[in-house]
Protein backbone atom coordinates (compact mmCIF):
# COMPACT_ATOMS: atom_id res chain seq x y z
CA UNK A 1 0.00 0.00 0.00
CA UNK A 2 1.30 3.08 -0.79
CA UNK A 3 1.68 6.00 1.71
CA UNK A 4 0.29 9.00 0.17
CA UNK A 5 1.27 11.21 2.65
CA UNK A 6 4.64 11.11 1.35
CA UNK A 7 4.99 11.92 -2.20
CA UNK A 8 7.27 12.90 -4.73
CA UNK A 9 6.89 14.76 -7.99
CA UNK A 10 5.81 12.64 -10.95
CA UNK A 11 3.97 10.02 -8.24
CA UNK A 12 0.36 9.47 -9.39
CA UNK A 13 -2.30 12.00 -7.18
CA UNK A 14 -4.19 10.24 -3.95
CA UNK A 15 -7.34 8.55 -4.63
CA UNK A 16 -10.24 11.28 -4.38
CA UNK A 17 -11.72 11.54 -1.04
CA UNK A 18 -8.46 10.65 0.97
CA UNK A 19 -7.54 12.85 3.32
CA UNK A 20 -3.73 11.53 3.93
CA UNK A 21 -1.42 14.22 2.71
CA UNK A 22 -3.80 17.17 3.66
CA UNK A 23 -2.43 20.07 6.00
CA UNK A 24 -6.00 19.05 7.79
CA UNK A 25 -5.11 15.24 8.51
CA UNK A 26 -1.49 16.15 9.44
CA UNK A 27 -2.73 18.91 12.11
CA UNK A 28 -4.78 16.65 13.49
CA UNK A 29 -2.55 13.68 13.60
CA UNK A 30 0.54 15.93 14.79
CA UNK A 31 -2.32 17.50 17.63
CA UNK A 32 -1.25 21.24 16.61
CA UNK A 33 -3.76 24.05 17.25
CA UNK A 34 -5.13 25.96 14.05
CA UNK A 35 -2.92 28.54 12.43
CA UNK A 36 -5.10 31.44 13.87
CA UNK A 37 -4.65 30.48 17.31
CA UNK A 38 -0.64 29.96 17.08
CA UNK A 39 -0.59 33.06 15.57
CA UNK A 40 -2.63 34.65 18.37
CA UNK A 41 -0.09 32.70 20.88
CA UNK A 42 3.24 33.95 19.28
CA UNK A 43 1.45 37.57 19.21
CA UNK A 44 0.96 37.53 23.16
CA UNK A 45 4.57 35.73 23.61
CA UNK A 46 6.09 38.84 21.52
CA UNK A 47 3.83 41.16 22.86
CA UNK A 48 5.10 39.84 26.41
CA UNK A 49 8.93 40.32 25.06
CA UNK A 50 7.99 43.79 24.19
CA UNK A 51 6.47 45.31 27.25
CA UNK A 52 9.10 43.60 29.53
CA UNK A 53 12.50 44.86 26.95
CA UNK A 54 13.14 41.66 26.13
CA UNK A 55 13.55 42.86 22.32
CA UNK A 56 14.45 46.49 20.79
CA UNK A 57 10.76 47.41 19.79
CA UNK A 58 9.26 50.71 21.10
CA UNK A 59 6.22 51.32 23.08
CA UNK A 60 5.12 54.46 22.37
CA UNK A 61 2.18 54.05 20.11
CA UNK A 62 0.29 52.61 22.98
CA UNK A 63 -0.82 53.87 25.63
CA UNK A 64 -2.01 52.57 28.82
CA UNK A 65 -5.48 52.34 29.50
CA UNK A 66 -6.04 54.45 32.72
CA UNK A 67 -10.06 53.07 33.21
CA UNK A 68 -10.62 50.68 35.97
CA UNK A 69 -10.63 46.96 34.64
CA UNK A 70 -11.99 44.25 36.30
CA UNK A 71 -8.97 41.70 34.51
CA UNK A 72 -5.89 43.44 35.28
CA UNK A 73 -4.13 46.60 35.14
CA UNK A 74 -1.60 46.24 32.23
CA UNK A 75 -4.01 46.91 29.32
CA UNK A 76 -3.31 49.14 26.63
CA UNK A 77 -5.26 51.48 24.01
CA UNK A 78 -4.57 51.49 20.40
CA UNK A 79 -5.57 54.42 17.96
CA UNK A 80 -8.53 53.37 16.30
CA UNK A 81 -7.99 51.97 13.15
CA UNK A 82 -9.62 53.42 9.51
CA UNK A 83 -7.45 51.42 7.20
CA UNK A 84 -7.66 47.41 7.46
CA UNK A 85 -3.87 47.65 6.86
CA UNK A 86 -3.32 48.89 10.64
CA UNK A 87 -6.59 47.07 11.61
CA UNK A 88 -4.80 43.85 11.39
CA UNK A 89 -1.23 44.54 12.06
CA UNK A 90 0.87 43.54 14.95
CA UNK A 91 -0.16 46.28 17.65
CA UNK A 92 -4.14 46.19 17.00
CA UNK A 93 -4.56 42.83 17.05
CA UNK A 94 -1.52 42.02 20.23
CA UNK A 95 -3.20 44.71 22.14
CA UNK A 96 -6.76 43.44 21.59
CA UNK A 97 -5.70 39.86 22.85
CA UNK A 98 -2.74 41.24 25.57
CA UNK A 99 -6.08 43.10 27.11
CA UNK A 100 -7.88 39.95 27.26
CA UNK A 101 -5.50 38.29 29.64
CA UNK A 102 -5.92 36.76 33.36
CA UNK A 103 -3.62 38.39 35.34
CA UNK A 104 -1.37 35.47 36.04
CA UNK A 105 -0.77 35.18 32.73
CA UNK A 106 0.24 39.06 32.48
CA UNK A 107 2.15 38.66 35.33
CA UNK A 108 3.74 36.05 34.25
CA UNK A 109 7.86 35.57 35.92
CA UNK A 110 9.37 34.53 32.10
CA UNK A 111 8.37 33.83 28.34
CA UNK A 112 8.69 29.96 29.17
CA UNK A 113 6.10 30.49 32.06
CA UNK A 114 3.52 32.07 29.43
CA UNK A 115 4.58 29.71 26.84
CA UNK A 116 3.18 27.09 29.60
CA UNK A 117 0.06 29.07 29.99
CA UNK A 118 -0.74 29.60 26.56
CA UNK A 119 -0.51 26.07 25.60
CA UNK A 120 -3.06 24.90 27.84
CA UNK A 121 -5.53 27.49 26.16
CA UNK A 122 -6.58 28.80 23.42
CA UNK A 123 -6.94 32.37 23.29
CA UNK A 124 -9.30 32.62 19.97
CA UNK A 125 -13.22 31.60 19.99
CA UNK A 126 -14.23 29.35 17.69
CA UNK A 127 -16.29 30.22 14.90
CA UNK A 128 -19.93 29.66 14.77
CA UNK A 129 -21.11 28.49 11.56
Amino acid sequence: MQDWSVRKPGDPKPPKGSTKGSPTAMQKHLDWPALEERRARTRVVVMYKILHGLVDIPINILVSNMRDTRIHKQKYCVMPATIKAYKYSFFPVAVDLWNHLLTAVVNAPSVDAMRAWLSATTLLKPALY
